[in-house]
């Protein structure tokens, strides 16, 4: 026995069993990363493959949409000036995306398909994650 009175052979099996659970739960999180890498795999491949020579340039737009997004986003204040500003700037950068988008010569619509396939997808292998870790919580009260 320890010094709480547990028997050795019971404390050993409780610590084997967390380390099992621990295996597990890692396990499902690196086969979820492993889905999510082949998704945006995918995506990647079909978005180059209906650019064609274009996608590097599309790319690259698209990088520095979200740099500026990360660098605005101190400015989005909860405050009703801060929710006005944040809209402008949506506005703004869907107007720049579709001029852009059409300066290319290439479907919007086209575009806009194959990205929500993809984020349909996405969607569906998160909600599955969070779905089985929620239920496994709850399974524990």
């Amino acid at each position: 026995m320890n010094g709480r009175g547990i028997p050795r052979d019971l404390e050993y099996a409780a610590i084997q069993s967390r380390l099992d659970y621990m295996k597990s739960r890692d396990a499902k999180s690196e086969e979820l990363i492993n889905r999510l890498k082949q998704i945006q795999e995918g995506y990647t491949r079909e978005l180059d493959d209906f650019l064609g020579a274009k996608s590097k340039e599309y790319k690259a737009f698209y990088e520095k949409r979200r740099e500026a997004a990360r660098r605005m986003q101190a400015q989005f204040k909860p405050t009703p000036e801060g929710g006005k500003s944040e809209i402008e700037f949506k506005k703004k950068r869907l107007a720049e995306a579709n001029e852009f988008i059409k300066n290319l010569g290439i479907n919007g619509n086209d575009l806009k398909s194959i990205r929500n396939k993809y984020q349909e997808q996405f969607r569906q292998v998160v909600g599955k994650a969070t779905e089985l870790t929620n239920s496994k919580k709850e399974g524990l009260w």
